[in-house]
């Protein structure tokens, strides 16, 4: 429902950071969280047109993402959770679901490590526990040196269709690549290296058996929220896999 998007850019939470995002739809909420580099909340305009019948959608801009501010350097996971359970406070939202992929997915487990009481249900999509917490440390390493490398040193036009190519499956049409290049082409360099410092010293393997809301998962990004997959009888369990959004796991 391209229309009845409404979008803000001047919400400023107390962790003194003024976060944009997207809103549109009735209901239960549903927060969007979307991955790294360059991903913003314009990102989930599919889902917002598929279940802003059903629920309030609303997806974030991430601190140094799309018209959000920059965050210090110094950011870590911890601070980012803290900082969305500040903006799902300054919003008024009281135990909403909340679907993150990626970056995405591991800032989700972060804000049920420190504010376990906020989320009402949780959707994991091609989510990580962090690098630390998903990746051999030399791994995590050669990623760090790779991509911090391409983005202090080349424009991101030279780089980032490299990496599309590997997070969209092979039935991802034109059309979708070029727009999710050009939502790419919009990444703030020094915030995008904040973040994947932020990704790579995370590891929150130990939350998950700790999560007391209801927990979903998928590996691949999808549609895999309807209120049936949102009120199943069990505290975990694998989402169907949908086809309005064909991306595979990502930064």
């Amino acid at each position: 429902m391209v229309g009845d998007v409404d979008v803000d850019v001047d919400v400023e939470t107390r962790c003194g950071l003024q976060i944009a995002y997207r809103r549109a739809g009735s209901g239960e909420a549903l927060v969007l969280l979307h991955g790294g580099f360059g991903f913003d909340s314009r990102a989930w305009q599919p889902q917002f047109d598929e279940l802003a019948d059903e629920f309030t959608v609303i997806a974030w801009d991430a601190p140094g993402c799309g018209g959000s501010q920059d965050p210090p350097v110094s950011f870590r996971m911890a601070d980012y959770a803290n900082c969305l359970a500040e903006f799902l406070k300054a919003l008024g939202l009281r135990r909403p679901h909340v679907l993150g992929i990626s970056f995405g997915g591991a800032l989700s487990l972060a804000l049920c490590d420190r504010h376990p009481n906020i989320p009402g249900s949780l959707i994991l999509a091609g989510a990580y526990a962090g690098w630390a917490g998903s990746l051999p440390a030399d791994e995590v390493q050669r990623r760090l040196r790779r991509i911090s490398e391409e983005i202090g040193t080349h424009h991101p036009e030279e780089w980032l269709p490299r990496y599309l190519a590997g997070m969209l499956t092979e039935s991802a049409s034109k059309e979708m690549f070029e727009h999710m290049l050009s939502l790419m082409s919009d990444i703030h360099p020094e915030a995008s290296l904040t973040m994947l410092r932020a990704m790579a010293d995370a590891d929150l393997r130990d939350v998950v058996p700790t999560i007391k809301c209801q927990l979903w998962y998928c590996t691949v990004t999808s549609t895999p929220v309807r209120r049936s997959r949102l009120e199943g009888p069990c505290t975990s369990g694998s989402a169907d896999q949908g086809s309005s959004y064909s991306q595979r796991s990502a930064t």
